[in-house]
């Protein structure tokens, strides 16, 4: 339903404004803690304790428009992540190649969906990938260790945390500035080797 409604107003709007361009498409999953004893494949999941929904959604966007819904798929709240994500890409991608049949297209997502089947099913439809790998500390201290420190006589080193702003520069935003206008004091940052 939605995708023939996304169809269908395109065809009578600028719906994806640059999309001959390129189109983003954003993979995604969240949890919506529903309320009640009868509610369809609501389940305990990752909210300890509570009854959730785990829908899988789609957005569609330009560099110059906001995100578009493009799919959405409820699913029960204990599903995996990546559960039925290929798949659900399929649905996506044809409907905004519906919208923008000449379009390049970068789906992206994060680490949750970084399978195989996500990357073919996104090749098979002519589309760029853009996954987030996850990173596992303990394979990375056993390849790339640190060199040891040399033994050596101990070193203090006088660091600032906080330079203050030169005055023949333009505007800062507030955010990036010290709210007293001060700048703070040098602290000492002691460089030691244990003997």
């Amino acid at each position: 339903m939605l995708r023939q409604a996304l169809i269908a107003l395109a065809q009578r709007a600028p719906l994806l404004p640059g999309a001959q361009d390129v189109v983003f498409v954003d993979l995604d999953s969240t949890h919506r803690q529903v309320y009640g004893y009868a509610k369809q494949g609501a389940a305990v999941g990752r909210l300890k304790g509570r009854k959730t929904l785990h829908p899988l959604i789609a957005t569609a966007s330009t560099p110059i428009t906001r995100p578009v819904m493009a799919a959405i798929r409820l699913r029960q709240g204990k599903a995996a992540d990546v559960r039925g994500a290929a798949r659900f890409l399929a649905e996506a991608l044809t409907t905004v190649r519906a919208i923008a049949p000449r379009a390049r297209i970068i789906v992206r997502a994060d680490s949750k969906f970084y399978t195989a089947d996500v990357a073919a099913t996104a090749a098979r439809y002519g589309a760029h990938v853009s996954l987030t790998t996850g990173s596992n500390p303990q394979r990375a201290r056993r390849d790339h260790p640190s060199p040891p420190i040399p033994p050596g006589p101990r070193s203090t080193t006088r660091m600032p945390l906080w330079t203050p702003k030169p005055a023949n520069r333009s505007p800062t935003p507030r955010s990036l500035t010290s709210p007293t206008r001060r700048s703070p004091p040098a602290h000492a940052i002691s460089t030691s080797t244990a003997s």
